[in-house]
């Protein structure tokens, strides 16, 4: 009878201990495409926050930070409201950096994201909504914007996903005094 039992133990230990480790690997290790994704818009968010003085490496940082999370060439448009088009990545990171010194704080909300990811893998559509609010460094006016937006990843060959696409609308928004 021992015998029989300590083979059952060896042969339920040999099924379940794979199984549990399969089951941790898939939810603790494994990043699916939709984590990667909104990793990469959670890194962007985290990157575009300012609050207070930014010295000069802390810029440095996160223009290089940025740089990784968009592709060379990135089209944008901003409505009727924003000019948009093609731009170089770096020409377009310098123009944030340099708007953003202007500004006390700036920080971004992502709100109600869906995900939709091309049947080869390699692209996918993302939409949201994006709340930017902030305030203005010499008026110290503060503001908030809301804006639907749409964008377009591509997956880098290491598996990172880049912003290659972004719409932003705008949204007017009416509050009760």
């Amino acid at each position: 009878m021992n015998g029989k039992k300590a083979v059952v133990l060896i042969c339920a230990a040999a099924v379940f201990l794979p199984a549990a480790a399969a089951l941790f690997w898939y939810f603790f290790l494994y990043e699916s495409e939709e984590k990667a994704i909104r990793r990469t818009f959670s890194a962007a968010g985290e990157l575009v926050r300012k609050n207070g003085e930014k010295q000069p490496l802390a810029e440095a940082g996160d223009y290089r930070g940025l740089q990784k999370l968009i592709a060379e060439k990135i089209t944008v448009s901003g409505g009727s409201r924003y000019p948009g088009g093609e731009f170089r990545t770096d020409d377009l990171l310098r123009m944030f950096i340099q708007g953003r010194k202007f500004l006390r704080s700036l920080s971004v909300g992502i709100h109600d994201m869906e995900i939709r990811i091309a049947d080869d893998g390699r692209s996918a559509s993302v939409s949201f909504s994006l709340t930017v609010s902030g305030q203005s460094l010499r008026e110290k006016e503060s503001f908030r914007e809301f804006f639907d937006c749409r964008a377009t990843l591509t997956k880098r060959g290491r598996g990172d996903w880049i912003l290659s696409a972004v719409t932003l609308e705008p949204v007017i928004r009416r509050h009760n005094s």
